[in-house]
Parts: C-alpha cells; sequence; structure tokens
C-alpha cells in the first residue's frame, strides 16, 4: 500500500493517536506521523516513523505542506480537534490546509473528534467552556463551528468519525455528504493481565478520571453522592482523579467549593494529574468507572481506558455516552438528576456490577486498537486503488 501521513499530536501517553499508529504499525501501513515539535514525540516505541514538523501556531499549515511537498503521500490523515493546532486563528486555518493538501494532488481523511449542534451552542454553552465572565456572542460561535465543519468536510474525501450520533449530526447540522462519513469506534487499549474482577478484593471507590471540566456535570454527581450518603449504611468512596483544561481552572474551583459546601471533605479524594502507573493502579483497583456529562460533544477516552481494564461503566444519558453504553446490558445510564439511585444500585448489586464487567471485556476486545486499525487500513486501501 502507498505511503500515509498522519498530522497529528501524540502527548500524552494516553493520546488517541499513540496507539492507532502503534496498531496501523503492526498491521504492515507504510505510515509517517507527522507530529507538533514536542521532544517526547520522538521517545515514542515508533519515534523512527515520527517527525516533528510543525508548531501550535499559525505557521503550522505552511510547515506541514512544505514537507508534503517533499514526501508526496497517496493520502494525508488529519485528526482533528479544534484546538489541536493552537489558539482559535489555527481552528480557522484547518479546512485551508485540508483544500491545500487536496491541491497538491493527494486525498485527505479527517477524523472529526468532536461535534455540537449547533440549537446546544447558547449562552449556558458558552459559559460551560469559558466561564461566566465570557463575551463570545453565541451568534459568532455558531458561524465558527459551521464554518469550520462545513468546509473540513466539503475539502476532504473521506470523513471519520466515532459514533453515529456525531455521523448524524455532520449531515444535519454542518452538511457533510453522508457519503463520505465512515463511523470507527474509538479504539480500546486492552490489558491482558487484569483478570476478571473479584469485587471483595477491589477497593471500594466510585472513580471519575477525566478533565475537572464544568461541562462534565460533575454538581450532578456531587449532589446525587450528597443524597446517597444520607440514605446508605455502608457507602463507597468517591474518587475524583484528573487534571484541569487550561483557561476552565474556575471549574476545578468550582467542584472544591462544592464538596465542601455539601459536606463532602470526608468521603471525596482528589488524585489530580495520574501518571501511566498510578492511571492503571487506580483504574484496577475501582469499583465502577463514572462519566457524568451535561454537553458531550464527543466519544470518551477515559471510557475506552475504562473498557480495556474491563470496569462497569456509568454514563450520563446523553448523546454520544447512550450510544456507547447500553443500559443494563454492559453498563449503567443515569439520568443527571438520579445519580443517587445510581450509587445506591451498584452499592446493593455487586452481581450486576460483575456482568457489566464480563460486557466491558467482550466490548474492549472488539473495539480493539488492533481492530479499529484494520478499519481504518481498508479505507486507506479504499482511498488509494
Amino acid at each position: 500500500m502507498s505511503k500515509v501521513v498522519m498530522v497529528t499530536t501524540l502527548q500524552p501517553f494516553s493520546n488517541y493517536s499513540q496507539f492507532l499508529s502503534n496498531g496501523l504499525l503492526e498491521n504492515g501501513c507504510d505510515l509517517l506521523v507527522f507530529s507538533d515539535n514536542d521532544p517526547k514525540n520522538k521517545k515514542l516505541e515508533f519515534a523512527d516513523k515520527v517527525n516533528l514538523v510543525w508548531d501550535k501556531n499559525p505557521m503550522f499549515v505552511f510547515q506541514i505542506l512544505k514537507q508534503l511537498i517533499k514526501i508526496r503521500p497517496a493520502v494525508v490523515h488529519y485528526q482533528h480537534e479544534i484546538n489541536m493546532f493552537g489558539g482559535g486563528i489555527t481552528a480557522l486555518q484547518f479546512p485551508w490546509l485540508v483544500f491545500l493538501t487536496r491541491l497538491l494532488g493527494i486525498k485527505v481523511i479527517t477524523t472529526i473528534h468532536a461535534g455540537v449542534p449547533l440549537k446546544m451552542i447558547d449562552a449556558d454553552f458558552v459559559k460551560s467552556f469559558k466561564g461566566e465572565d465570557s463575551k463570545i456572542p453565541v451568534g459568532l460561535l455558531k458561524l465558527v463551528f459551521l464554518y469550520i465543519n462545513f468546509f473540513t468536510g466539503l475539502f476532504s474525501n473521506k470523513v471519520i468519525v466515532h459514533t453515529n450520533f456525531i455521523k448524524n449530526l455532520l449531515i444535519t447540522n454542518y452538511h457533510v455528504s453522508a457519503k463520505k462519513i465512515e463511523v470507527i469506534p474509538h479504539g480500546v487499549n486492552v490489558f491482558e493481565n487484569v483478570t476478571p474482577a473479584d469485587l471483595e478484593q477491589k477497593k471500594k471507590y466510585f472513580f471519575y478520571f477525566g478533565y475537572l471540566a464544568k461541562r462534565k456535570g460533575l454538581e450532578n454527581v456531587l449532589t446525587g453522592y450528597a443524597r446517597y450518603l444520607k440514605e446508605s449504611e455502608n457507602p463507597i468512596k468517591l474518587v475524583l482523579g484528573g487534571g484541569v483544561i487550561p483557561g476552565q481552572e474556575f471549574a476545578y474551583s468550582e467542584v472544591k467549593d462544592m464538596v465542601k459546601n455539601l459536606g463532602l471533605d470526608s468521603q471525596v479524594m482528589y488524585t489530580g494529574f495520574l501518571n501511566e502507573d498510578a492511571l492503571k493502579k487506580y483504574f484496577s483497583e475501582a469499583y465502577v468507572f463514572l462519566i457524568p456529562a451535561k454537553i458531550s460533544i464527543a466519544a470518551s477516552g477515559p471510557m475506552s481506558v475504562a473498557l480495556g481494564f474491563g470496569r462497569c461503566v456509568v454514563a450520563s444519558d446523553v448523546p454520544n455516552l447512550n450510544e456507547e453504553v447500553t443500559h443494563n446490558l454492559d453498563g449503567y445510564v443515569v439520568d443527571n438528576a438520579n445519580w443517587d439511585q445510581a450509587f445506591s444500585f451498584l452499592e446493593k448489586n455487586p452481581d450486576a456490577v460483575l456482568n457489566f464487567e464480563n460486557a466491558s471485556r467482550a466490548k474492549a476486545e472488539r473495539r480493539s486498537w488492533n481492530n479499529v486499525a484494520k478499519m481504518h487500513l481498508k479505507i486507506y486501501k479504499e482511498m488509494t486503488l
């Protein structure tokens, strides 16, 4: 198969593209990765397949095109998130990078990792990301999202998304051709050394890991947890792990203030950012894994990690998440007003938790990075015929 160039970031250690690149290379793909100029990227296992090419500033377009002109691959696969290449200006530049790549005679695949319904972009949406003092006009933000997604879809030969929800969203809200869109689930790193859970030996804690961001709806979890503590005779502790998105430090302060005001300090523990070894420890010992959300704009990376450890997943009943978790089959889907009921059910029904874990392991095998890489290879080959 002809050469494929993937343009992406590769950090931190849990980065989506690290796992996908490994899977592609293990399946014989002639792959070269154009990453950002982070020296850590040259310490990866496949460092000989990584070129440090671009900076997170408006020059990224020219830096990438310069290298593409030299190499002339058959396919370029862009990983796209709104802030991947830097700030707001770079997000506006991205569709034109796709267009200019096409002018070079190179076929383009773009993985769009997130999508927001236009009707959901309102004042509350802006505040969830930028805080109460944000002055960004809602109408302008809608135009920006429409511009980026419409032109990215228009200029790409193929678009990959992780859920049917985002596929339908791109078609109905952003007018991307349905013929261009392929759905490939988020891959899972299956941890072979994790044995079937013995619930009596595991640590008893509910575990959240991810950004401590306002859109995650942690206030719903905390309110429900406070009600659960009042009813439970043998309550399970709550562990909040993860860091803060730059610019959303206010969200972490809000969470800590809420914990204090609800009198939960003795039952809630914060871990901060977790390195790879610590993350494995917390996931392998957790009773269940929590994925709350008020707004879910993408497939959940932390959910994939939880599946890899065979953990029972409890997710908010919002689009994207309710597609990835089937209630009472491979996890528990909860209305954001009823987290107390979820906590109570899971505490009292360890057999159900074990059944959900078994289903999580089966799903993890289906969505292994090896299988996901093969799905990508099929698309690469079709585009180079």
